[in-house]
């Protein structure tokens, strides 16, 4: 995003070091920090109790610098494409829409409406993501050289063969995934407790407490 060393040929020309500038490592902390704030609420949500209460707490620690973060991150983004690659980025309602909301997760986490919270930071990642894809677009990585040897999909791409064989293995087995990842979700939708995580000691005591274990005969019965 920032811009690594790349030559005509499309070849890297750097080290190690260009790789660890100070916006790439500003977006690792600004990723671990949304990530986190993202998954304290994942686990009020999935929680009762004690742990509820921890994963709330954590969650309301985590809320004012991820959100500060995410907006310094956009922030430099947007500064970074104006004035350095020939690509200005308009700030429409998409990065506006991402900068927002985790300021709106962390009033809705403070209100103890997590499952808003939740909603409100899964879609600021879809955001931020359709930003950066926006800030690129139709470049894949960004040339610090010259913005005129920065690779685009058009001279990245694979061939015509290696797509349809891509897609046609992408629509038979990404419906599938998406079946087997519904079920595991529906089959562990119960929170779990104080209780239930003492008494737990195996993943398959937790699908013995499932709805889906429920119905099964006891072996030692």
């Amino acid at each position: 995003m920032h811009g690594v060393p790349v030559n005509a040929h499309g070849d890297y020309t750097g080290n190690l070091l260009n790789l660890l500038g100070p916006y790439a490592l500003f977006g690792g902390i600004t990723s671990l920090l949304l990530f986190a704030f993202h998954g304290a609420l994942f686990l009020t949500l999935r929680t009762t109790g004690e742990l509820h209460e921890r994963a709330r707490a954590t969650s309301v620690r985590l809320a004012l610098p991820a959100a500060a973060l995410v907006f310094g991150f956009l922030v430099w983004t947007y500064v970074n494409a104006a004035s350095a690659h020939d690509k200005g980025l308009v700030p429409g309602i998409i990065p506006i829409a991402a900068i927002c909301l985790p300021f709106v997760a962390g009033a809705f986490t403070r209100a103890g409406r997590e499952g808003l919270a939740f909603a409100s930071t899964a879609a600021s990642i879809a955001l931020i993501t359709l930003t950066l894809f926006l800030n690129l677009y139709p470049r894949v990585i960004v040339s610090s050289t010259n913005n005129a040897f920065s690779p685009t999909i058009f001279t990245t791409s694979s061939s015509h063969y290696t797509l349809t064989a891509m897609s046609i293995v992408a629509l038979v087995l990404t419906p599938l995934v998406l079946l087997y990842q519904t079920w595991t979700y529906w089959v562990f939708r119960a929170r779990l407790g104080d209780l239930d995580a003492a008494e737990i000691r195996s993943p398959l005591d937790l699908l013995e407490r499932s709805p889906l274990g429920r119905g099964r005969p006891d072996p030692g019965g």
